[in-house]
């Protein structure tokens, strides 16, 4: 695939919490050449998400918190005081979209806007 064009990244496989493969394809900066990496961060979009709910679902079902808490009692900083963890779960909080604000966020931190 990376071959073709077709692929953009690292692969990890691991056995049992041990690497057996791991590769970098590809550029992590098309416009200096700079090379994929262990270290180069990726923006992942939407894959995250799935994990993320399966997560917080998982501390619903052990009674940790509940769907109809507010963010804001978890995390104290955050802008919205009356957002809950189900409507940031079912995307409808109606948060601004997050990419209006990204290409801000990452200047001037450790790490490139890709």
């Amino acid at each position: 695939m990376a071959q073709h064009d077709l692929f953009n990244g690292t692969i990890v496989a691991t056995v049992h919490g041990k690497i057996v493969y791991e590769k970098s394809i590809g550029l992590a900066d098309s416009a200096t050449g700079a090379q994929n990496g262990d270290t180069t961060l990726f923006n992942l979009a939407s894959m995250s998400k799935p994990f993320t709910s399966l997560a917080v679902l998982q501390l619903v079902q052990k009674r940790k918190l509940h769907l109809g808490d507010h963010w804001v009692q978890y995390f104290p900083d955050f802008p919205y005081p009356d957002i809950t963890i189900r409507q940031l779960l079912s995307h409808t909080s109606g948060l601004p979209q997050v990419e209006m604000f990204e290409h801000d966020y990452s200047k001037g931190r450790c790490y490139s806007h890709v």
